[in-house]
């Protein structure tokens, strides 16, 4: 092959990519389409250290990178309703979105605020908003089917959390009800979550991934895709129930894709 050749095809690529992703809502071509679509996502680093385990951050930057990739494009809306510590908001500014995001705690919420300010450089072209306060109450914040895609980490942990389990469905149902006409036509919500058990009260096993979809569906939302963020090869195993019964390791979270899907 000439260099003549090799300039003619590079030129032909070039020009294929650039239709497709004139013609995708999120900006990919296929064959980047073709590598984010596998179903269970082993690539992705798992933040395990104490302080974050304390504090229930423990979703990286490159995992929400990932989702705004799959499910919006640049200058997008971004929303996350239980922001924590600001992973999610600063990840949708570093890729050139906008992030709109709600913490109920003051404590996490100053750290999150400070955590954005800390990762703003000259090159980040995109704004933020954040609120000290629950996102259902000040839902008229946030305009009526302007946000694309709506993302956020609810990890349910006995320990963490003053909530009982029905006390935390409950607020999802709440907020997936109030998101409903904040979200766009055909826009997405990514919530990642964990299954996980209740020895205590004799459940050994609590769907939580399978509960939340449910709610979505409840609330006109299409339960449109899993996937399963798999943490086993950065994870410690741990001997669960021995030696009077057997457990396995439950290393691994779901990410559940609903969408507003007008027929």
């Amino acid at each position: 092959m000439t260099k003549k050749d090799i300039y003619i095809s590079s030129t032909d690529e070039i020009k294929k990519n650039k239709g497709q992703r004139e013609i995708t809502f999120n900006g990919m071509t296929a064959n980047e389409w073709a590598i984010s679509s596998r179903s269970v996502w082993e690539d992705l680093p798992f933040p395990r250290s104490e302080s974050k385990i304390v504090k229930q951050d423990v979703i990286g930057e490159e995992v929400y990178s990932k989702i705004l990739a799959m499910y919006s494009k640049e200058n997008d809306y971004i929303l996350d309703p239980f922001m924590k510590r600001g992973t999610s908001i600063i990840s949708s500014i570093h890729n050139n979105r906008h992030g709109i995001g709600f913490e109920e705690d003051q404590e996490k919420f100053k750290d999150g605020e400070e955590a954005i300010i800390n990762s703003l450089n000259l090159l980040v072209n995109s704004s933020y908003q954040i609120y000290n306060d629950l996102f259902v109450s000040s839902s008229s914040l946030v305009e009526d089917n302007s946000i694309q895609l709506v993302m956020s980490s609810l990890i349910y942990n006995q320990n963490e959390i003053a909530d009982t389990y029905d006390q935390f469905l409950n607020r999802i149902d709440q907020t997936l009800n109030v998101l409903y006409s904040k979200v766009k036509d055909n826009g997405y919500i990514v919530f990642i979550v964990r299954d996980f058990r209740d020895i205590k009260n004799n459940l050994p096993y609590v769907e939580c991934h399978n509960d939340i979809a449910r709610l979505g569906i409840k609330n006109k939302f299409v339960y449109h895709d899993v996937i399963i963020y798999d943490h086993n090869g950065q994870r410690g195993l741990l001997l669960q129930g021995y030696p009077k019964v057997f457990y396995v390791n439950l290393n691994h979270s779901y990410i559940i894709v609903l969408r507003k899907t007008i027929l």
